[in-house]
């Protein structure tokens, strides 16, 4: 039936029983037009519904056919449409010659939408001698007064023409194409233009080429009033010949970019799909990336600016830095969505693009968009408080790589420290400090701005990085002055008392009664009325009450147990303290002239070397370090008292804190390290003096050498900047050279895969492809000792004919590695002596998951209705059960289950296997083993700075807490698998492009050849990120040098679940690693299955 080919409709019927032939035949023959077309109706759904009806067929043609009634005649239609019209031997029926003549009636009829509805219903018929009486009589609706009659014959001609071929209607290409000069409907002409892409494209390039020439504004004009459906039409027409021909590559290319400015959305995100597709040149990229650009802020659908950004992505990976900048502003006009997602991705990809030109307007942009932020009306906007320090990161981003523009946005982000947002405040407090380390000519302006903001910080973390920068970067008596008076200020009263925060206890604990103040407020009762309460409060001689004395952040953290910061205070303010004497100062200034003597000697090896760039940069550093000498700071007789008295007041407060301080922990030896010092500068001990300059002159450059050990910042915006010089280099000065003409057709692309027919036909991505196979082959020739000069030519020329039989030799090798890792994976679920043998094979698709089955019969007995039932346990949902086979003796039959994954939740597949015996009434049952889901397939390795770690950390609620069992002596060893066995990967580590590049292109390539990269091609690139893990300076020094070794690791299933990982390891004196791994997510599944690998991973481990 025709039905099974064209399933147009299906529509549900009530009724419980199918009506009968008699019943319908009556209907049909009715002469009252409803009950007939009820009749048809009926009719139709019957058959929809598997009712065969074939002797109603002459019954319809005699009465429903010849009706005049629309609803009537468009069901005959329907009918036709889905009635079978030949016999079960293939030959045609007799009845449809009677069609035929009723339907060249209807293409003749004076209704132009009898016509038009008649010429949709011949498209959609594959019988040719049906079509055949008829072509006369579609050709004549050509030229139809009615458009819509003229643009259901172009497609009906089409539809012959595409099944039949040319030769069904020989004089087609000239009669379409002259009715494409003359037609004046839009559809229509884009339907003939259609007609002539697929079936005449040279005609279809001569009719644009011509109207170019007749058109004074080179086409454009003809093309622009031609309506986004014949624009689309051309797109598709000029993205096959450019493949096709290149000569004309260029004029054509030229037509995209002509037209993408003042087309509809739809034409230009087509328009500059194809240059994206189909050139690399400057001119293309930028144009196609405009026109992505203006899609972006002119689209408010969410989905469409995901969409739009990653093409835009793809531009700024194909074209320069320089070619993509002009697009910044473009691109941040897209920060006005609501839409988190979006506008970090569109931060990202400016972050990637902005140059010296437009770091200004970059830094505006995010500084009106901080203040923004800031308003009372956007506090109660979801999701503020993150879009925040996106824009704050993005400014770190660019003050690191251009420091010079740092100057505009400092005055902007001093004021955030304060921030309520714990996260923010740390994030701003940390752009900051660095801010001060690396922007000479910033220091004193941020120092003064920190000094001014001290007061209103109101976390503890926040409080620290002020009072370092402040310690060490402090250069004017006056600030300085401010600041130990803001300091001593915001500790007072001392002495401090491990009692209440406020001091009432202290005021106790002296015998003084305070007194209480009564205060009558309104309070809302529980039955919903209003009431009264009187709160009694302490307070002090002044009138101020004891709850709110003393309530500053830096009191009421140092009385709540943070000692860390209580030692940072004692620090800095001795620190400070000591840079005001001349000894010390004489012994900066002797410092820093021998740091400047060291400058001044690296310069001078540059000059020798001819590196001018680097001595220039030297001689700079040289001269905005000059500007900042040691400045011999003054304070009066009374700061250093009272500072003396603040530092031995915290020494005493941590020594009897009965919070677990004591006099050995380690905040209280930093601060009697201080009270020392202080001691030492003012009695004037020459011990003392070793420690003191130790301890003033080496604290700046601690930053220095923390800042070189890991990224330039906690941001991944960063990671995509620093390795700028890195990504330049394409390829390598001896890597394959690749001739595109030379290769001689599509088959030398065996060497890559079969499955890069599914890329497209001659395009640039099976360019790259063919290109990256070549390239693999070569390594492998290398390897292989093979003749070089040879294998270079066989592969360059693309002759996989010619290819020499090592290379030959390498891809059978990949297909034995191939059957080697799926053989490694069966995994049998019936046992060898029973009457079923089943083995079971599971293959990954991303979110879906196919149960491969081997079913063999291993009785000398036909088994009938053999079925597999497969059950699911876990967030797995089986989507087809297999269809019960019959199977001979010693037969086998393969059958596929799939099943549709969830989560990362571990999963477990299991069930029965029913069958019968030939001649036995009874069935048999067998109880399939369970398979377990391997949580490796979902997880995949992603990377996070450590900030963010934090904030999820904190954030997340499910944990998952393991001891560590394993054989491993060697710390490094066992954090290698650990993190190779789970795709785990070290927070605020990135690898180098270079390796990020490898890993891009085997994702990508995730259909081409499974060989290749089963033969090792992942694990080559595993291999690369580990070797790269082990050069990070801080794992390496604390895997040989330290007996405690922690490290924080992150990854993220393909679900979108993060899972959060810290390992801490102690080594034993007897070599053996002990320790825990706790790992933490939003949700149970993927801590639990990620745990459950960990555990199973550590203990099959062996050294």
């Amino acid at each position: 039936m025709e039905l099974e080919r064209n399933c147009m409709l299906y529509i549900y019927s009530s009724r419980g029983d199918a009506p009968s032939t008699a019943e319908l035949q009556k209907k049909i023959e009715s002469p009252n037009e409803a009950t007939k077309a009820e009749g048809m109706q009926d009719l139709i759904i019957g058959m929809t519904q598997g009712e065969a009806y074939t002797r109603l067929l002459m019954t319809v043609i005699r009465y429903a056919m010849p009706s005049k009634d629309k609803r009537v005649k468009k069901l005959t239609q329907l009918y036709l449409e889905i009635v079978g019209k030949c016999r079960p031997d293939g030959s045609l029926k007799e009845e449809m010659i009677l069609i035929c003549n009723a339907l060249r009636n209807d293409l003749m009829s004076p209704n132009e939408y009898v016509r038009g509805s008649t010429l949709r219903l011949l498209s959609k018929i594959r019988q040719f001698k049906v079509l055949e009486p008829l072509v006369e009589a579609i050709l004549q609706n050509l030229t139809h007064r009615h458009s819509y009659v003229r643009r259901n014959a172009v497609m009906c001609v089409y539809s012959i023409v595409k099944n039949f071929g040319l030769d069904a209607i020989p004089a087609t290409i000239d009669q379409i194409e002259q009715m494409l000069l003359s037609e004046g409907d839009l559809t229509t002409k884009r339907n003939a233009f259609l007609v002539l892409v697929h079936c005449a494209s040279k005609r279809a390039i001569q009719f644009i080429l011509q109207q170019r020439s007749e058109d004074g504004t080179g086409g454009l004009g003809f093309l622009l009033s031609s309506g986004d459906l014949f624009q689309l039409a051309l797109l598709e027409l000029l993205r096959k010949v450019c493949r096709q021909k290149q000569q004309q590559k260029a004029g054509l290319l030229r037509l995209i970019v002509s037209i993408l400015p003042n087309t509809l959305p739809s034409v230009a995100y087509e328009g500059a799909c194809s240059l994206l597709a189909l050139s690399r040149a400057p001119v293309s990229l930028k144009a196609a990336a405009g026109a992505f650009a203006s899609l972006l802020c002119g689209n408010s659908d969410n989905n469409v600016k995901l969409i739009v950004l990653d093409r835009l992505q793809e531009c700024v990976q194909r074209a320069s830095r320089r070619t993509m900048e002009e697009f910044v502003i473009d691109l941040l006009r897209g920060l006005q969505t609501p839409s988190l997602e979006v506008r970090r991705k569109i931060l990202d990809l400016v972050l990637q693009i902005v140059g010296k030109n437009s770091v200004e307007q970059l830094l505006n942009v995010l500084k009106r968009e901080l203040l923004r932020t800031a308003e009372p009306e956007q506090l109660t906007v979801p999701r503020t408080m993150e879009y925040r320090r996106l824009l704050i990161k993005a400014v770190h981003s660019c003050c690191t790589r251009f420091p010079e523009a740092a100057a505009s946005v400092v005055n902007v982000l001093i004021d955030f420290p304060g921030d309520p947002d714990v996260t923010t405040a740390t994030e701003v407090a940390v752009v900051v400090r660095e801010l001060v380390a690396t922007c000479v000519h910033l220091r004193s302006r941020i120092i003064s701005r920190v000094v001014d903001a001290f007061p209103d910080s109101a976390h503890a973390r926040v409080l620290r990085v002020s009072l370092w920068m402040l310690g060490e970067f402090c250069e004017d008596s006056e600030l300085l002055d401010s600041f130990l008076t803001a300091v001593y200020a915001a500790c007072s009263p001392l002495p401090f008392t491990s009692g209440d925060s406020g001091g009432a206890e202290g005021e106790q604990r002296s015998g003084c009664q305070p007194k209480l103040k009564m205060t009558t407020r309104t309070v809302v009762l529980e039955d919903g009325t209003y009431g009264t309460e009187d709160v009694y409060e302490s307070v002090n001689e002044k009138g101020d009450s004891s709850a709110k004395a003393g309530k500053t952040a830096l009191r009421k953290f140092i009385l709540g147990g943070d000692f860390l910061l209580a030692s940072t205070v004692a620090v800095t303010c001795a620190k400070l303290i000591l840079k005001t004497s001349d000894e010390v100062h004489a012994q900066l200034a002797e410092e820093f002239e021998r740091h400047r003597e060291a400058v001044q000697e690296k310069a001078g090896r540059r000059t020798l070397t001819g590196d001018a760039q680097a001595r220039e940069t030297l001689l700079e550093r040289q001269e905005l370090e000059g500007k900042v000498a040691p400045v011999k700071l003054r304070a009066s007789t009374e700061q250093k008292t009272r500072v003396l008295y603040l530092v031995a007041c915290l020494l005493k407060f941590l020594r009897l804190s009965s919070s677990g301080a004591g006099a050995h922990s380690d905040a209280a030896i930093r601060v009697c390290q201080s009270l020392r010092a202080l001691c030492g500068l003012m009695t004037g001990l020459e011990k003392e003096k070793a420690f003191v300059r130790h301890w003033v002159h080496h604290g700046r450059f601690a930053l220095e050498r923390v800042l070189a050990l890991g990224p330039v910042s906690d941001d991944p915006f960063t990671w995509n900047l620093k390795d700028a010089e890195d990504e330049k280099t394409v390829s390598a000065p001896d890597d394959l050279a690749f001739f595109r003409q030379l290769r001689p057709d599509r088959q030398s692309l065996m060497v890559a895969s079969e499955g890069v027919a599914a890329v497209g036909e001659d395009s640039l991505e099976e360019d790259e492809i063919y290109y990256s196979a070549c390239a693999g082959l070569a390594r492998g020739a290398e390897l292989e000792e093979v003749d070089e000069t040879e294998a270079d030519l066989q592969l360059t020329v693309g002759g996989a004919g010619g290819t020499s039989p090592s290379l030959s030799g390498g891809n059978a090798k990949d297909d034995a590695a191939l059957f080697q890792q799926r053989l490694a994976k069966v995994q049998p679920i019936t046992g060898q002596a029973d009457p079923l043998y089943v083995e079971a094979f599971l293959q990954v698709n991303q979110f879906d998951l196919l149960v491969e089955m081997l079913v063999v019969n291993r009785t000398q007995d036909s088994l009938q209705n053999v079925t597999v039932e497969p059950s699911t346990h876990g967030d797995l949902k089986l989507v087809e059960r297999p269809a019960p086979v019959s199977l001979a003796p010693g037969q086998q039959a393969v059958l596929h289950a799939p099943i549709k994954v969830r989560s990362t939740e571990a999963g477990i597949i299991l069930g029965y296997v029913t069958f019968s015996r030939r001649g036995s009434s009874d069935k048999e049952c067998l109880v399939l083993n369970e398979l377990h889901i391997d949580v490796l397939d979902y997880i995949e390795r992603r990377w996070t700075c450590e900030l963010a770690f934090r904030s999820m950390w904190a954030e997340f609620e499910w944990e998952n807490k393991i001891h560590v069992n394993t054989s491993f002596t060697d710390v490094s060893e066992f954090l290698e698998h650990l993190m190779k066995m789970t795709n785990l990967t070290v927070v605020g580590f990135r690898p180098p492009a270079s390796v990020m590049r490898r890993l891009k292109f085997s994702a990508a390539c995730a259909g081409l050849d499974e060989a290749e990269r089963a033969a090792g091609d992942g694990e080559e690139d595993e291999d690369r990120y580990l070797q790269s893990v082990r050069k990070i300076p801080t794992l390496r020094k604390l895997s040989e040098s330290s007996s405690f070794f922690a490290v924080n690791l992150y990854s993220r299933s393909i679900f979108g679940e993060d899972a959060l990982v810290n390992v801490s390891i102690e080594k034993l004196p007897g070599g053996k690693l002990a320790g825990s791994i706790r790992i933490r997510s939003r949700t149970q599944g993927i801590a639990l299955s990620l745990g459950d690998r960990i555990t199973v991973v550590q203990r099959g481990l062996t050294k």
